[in-house]
């Protein structure tokens, strides 16, 4: 039987509830690394975290997951399988966290940017990276929590097909400001979901085809209606929206 990916987001944070906190969990399952995380009101992981030290996962299972994944690289299999492994932490699973981005540094150490995702679609302000030294081993793992309210997880399994698309949510933009389509540069589009109504929305920055500014729009990917804007240039958006 297939396990629907939101039910397997609510079994996490029901196991929360019956077994000890995730974090104690970190702290005994990675001994000798240091561990700093903000809590949320019911003392769960959220918000910026940073675990420091050297990372074992556990070799049985870690073979397994690489073994399964022989097609993909060593890094990645190492750093999905830190993430089954701590799955109340982040109330996410391997499955959950999509890689956005990688690098390697002049030191031979790799750095793997994680977004997480519901159906496909990621989570706003929710990014974890994972940093491997140039033997492999995880040395750090740091980013920014966010746990998926209830309201949402509700939404996604009820309705998870937006109706705008990026380039109606681009001419929703474009009459905001005035002006046909033409009259605005697009810099970047993404779709993200957010823990509040409306939860799933388009995030658009732009800058006038003609003289300076960079904007940012967020439209609600259901109704194309306005959630806020902001002078880029002006105001540096804030991590946490």
């Amino acid at each position: 039987m297939i396990k629907h990916p939101i039910t397997g987001v609510l079994a996490c944070l029901l196991a929360v509830s019956l077994h000890a906190s995730p974090i104690d969990e970190m702290k005994t399952r990675y001994p000798g690394t240091t561990l700093t995380v903000g809590t949320d009101a019911d003392a769960q992981p959220e918000g910026l975290f940073y675990l420091r030290g050297n990372i074992q996962i556990d070799a049985a299972r870690g073979a397994s997951h690489a073994g399964a994944n022989q097609t993909r690289d060593p890094a990645l299999a190492k750093a999905e399988q830190f993430f089954d492994e701590s799955p109340a932490f982040f109330a996410a699973g391997a499955g959950d966290m999509r890689l956005h981005k990688r690098t390697t540094d002049r030191f031979g150490n790799q750095h793997l940017r994680f977004q997480r995702v519901l159906n496909g679609i990621p989570v706003a302000d929710m990014e974890v990276l994972v940093h491997l030294n140039a033997e492999g081993d995880i040395t750090g793992v740091n980013g920014h929590i966010v746990r998926p309210s209830k309201a949402l997880l509700s939404h996604m399994t009820d309705n998870t097909t937006p109706t705008l698309t990026k380039l109606e949510a681009l001419q929703r933009v474009a009459n905001q400001r005035g002006t046909d389509i033409s009259g605005v540069r697009l810099l970047n589009a993404e779709m993200l979901l957010a823990n509040e109504a409306p939860h799933i929305r388009w995030h658009l920055d732009v800058n006038p085809s003609r003289g300076v500014g960079r904007f940012s729009y967020w439209l609600d990917a259901q109704t194309g209606a306005l959630i806020d804007v902001q002078n880029t240039l002006r105001h540096p958006i804030p991590l946490n929206r």
